[in-house]
């Protein structure tokens, strides 16, 4: 089992430089202070050397930061549609046979699947 894993990114306090954020998934110590930054707590990364591997867990009271949130994103066209219900109409039977109701699944569906299929 890893010991942390990044969980985005991370603006520093005061320079507002980007790096990136990571969750503890056990205990460690930080490399700044020696406290122990429990499991789930956030943390940045530090470089030993000029160019080298962020390998140097820091904690927030060494190296303050705030976590940039992150925008879900846009559901496409076809998703928006598909999640969308419908309003029942004359194309929409609601109660009838298994072959009104194919047929109406197929009208729906039927321009993605068409798409899908060409792939």
């Amino acid at each position: 089992m890893g010991i942390s894993e990044i969980i985005g990114d991370a603006a520093l306090c005061g320079s507002g430089a980007k790096i990136a954020a990571y969750r503890a998934l056990r205990p460690i110590p930080c490399a700044g202070c020696a406290a122990v930054i429990n499991t789930g707590t956030h943390f940045t990364r530090h470089r030993l050397s000029e160019g080298g591997v962020r390998i140097s867990p820091r904690c927030a009271e060494c190296v303050p930061f705030t976590l940039i949130p992150v925008e879900p994103p846009a559901r496409s066209t076809l998703m928006q549609t598909l999640l969308t219900p419908q309003p029942l109409s004359a194309h929409a039977p609601e109660k009838g046979t298994r072959e009104e109701l194919a047929k109406a699944v197929e009208r729906r569906l039927g321009p993605a699947l068409a798409r899908s299929s060409k792939g």
